[in-house]
C-alpha cells in the first residue's frame, strides 16, 4: 500500500513538472516570437520614414520616375550613340565624399530596342556578345513592378558591375552598379548596393 502511495505521489510529481515545463516552453517561444513580430515592424517603419524622405525625379523625355535618398546626387546623361548603341538619355544617380574614393554610382539608360526583344534576350545577347567568361547569369529580378533580367561581375575597370536589362516594346532601360564586395575604388560599395537596389525597386514607368 506504502509503494503504490508512494509511486502515485512521483507520477504526479512528474507530471506536475512536465507541464510547468511545458507552460515555460510556451511563454518563451510566443514571447519571443512577439519580440521578432515587434523588430519587423520597427525595420518596416524605419524603412517607410525613410522612403518619405527620399527624392523623386521624372522625365518625360526618359519615360520613368525614380526615387532616390535625400544624401544621394543625380546628372542627366545626354543622348549620343557610339555607332553599334543608340541611348536616348540617361541618369546618373550616386553618392561620394571628399576623399580619393570614386563616387558609388547607379547609372540608367534608356535604349532603342527596334526589334523588341524582351528582357532575357537582350541580357545574353550582352553576355554573348563580350569575351569576357567571369560574367554570370543572375536571371529574372524585379525592378519596380517590372520583370528584368540581370547579368554580374561585368568587368568595369576599377571593379566589377551588376547590369539589369528592362524591355519595355521599342524601348528598354539598362541599371548599371558595382557589385556588393569592398573595393576601395568605391565610396561605402556594401551599405550603398542595398541602397541602390532599394532605389531600383522605385522605378516606374510614365
Amino acid at each position: 500500500m506504502e509503494k503504490e502511495e508512494s509511486f502515485k505521489k512521483v507520477y504526479i510529481y512528474a507530471l506536475i513538472f512536465i507541464l510547468v515545463l511545458f507552460a515555460v516552453s510556451f511563454i518563451y517561444y510566443f514571447s519571443g516570437k512577439n519580440k521578432a513580430n515587434t523588430n519587423n515592424q520597427i525595420a518596416y517603419v524605419n524603412y517607410a520614414n525613410n522612403q518619405n524622405n527620399w527624392q523623386t525625379y521624372e522625365s518625360d523625355l526618359l519615360g520613368f520616375s525614380i526615387q532616390y535618398p535625400s544624401d544621394w546626387q543625380i546628372e542627366e546623361a545626354p543622348h549620343y550613340t557610339d555607332g553599334v548603341v543608340d541611348r536616348v538619355g540617361g541618369l546618373l544617380i550616386y553618392q561620394q565624399n571628399e576623399g580619393a574614393s570614386k563616387r558609388y554610382q547607379l547609372s540608367i539608360f534608356k535604349e532603342d530596342n527596334l526589334a523588341e526583344l524582351s528582357s532575357q534576350k537582350l541580357a545574353q545577347d550582352f553576355t554573348n556578345k563580350s569575351e569576357d567568361s567571369r560574367i554570370q547569369q543572375i536571371g529574372q529580378v524585379n525592378i519596380g513592378i517590372y520583370e528584368g533580367y540581370g547579368v554580374t561581375n561585368v568587368f568595369a575597370g576599377d571593379g566589377l558591375d551588376e547590369e539589369l536589362f528592362f524591355a519595355n516594346g521599342t524601348s528598354s532601360f539598362t541599371f548599371i552598379y558595382p557589385i556588393k564586395e569592398n573595393n576601395e575604388n568605391y565610396f561605402n560599395p556594401i551599405e550603398n548596393y542595398d541602397v541602390t537596389e532599394r532605389i531600383i525597386q522605385t522605378f516606374k514607368l510614365l
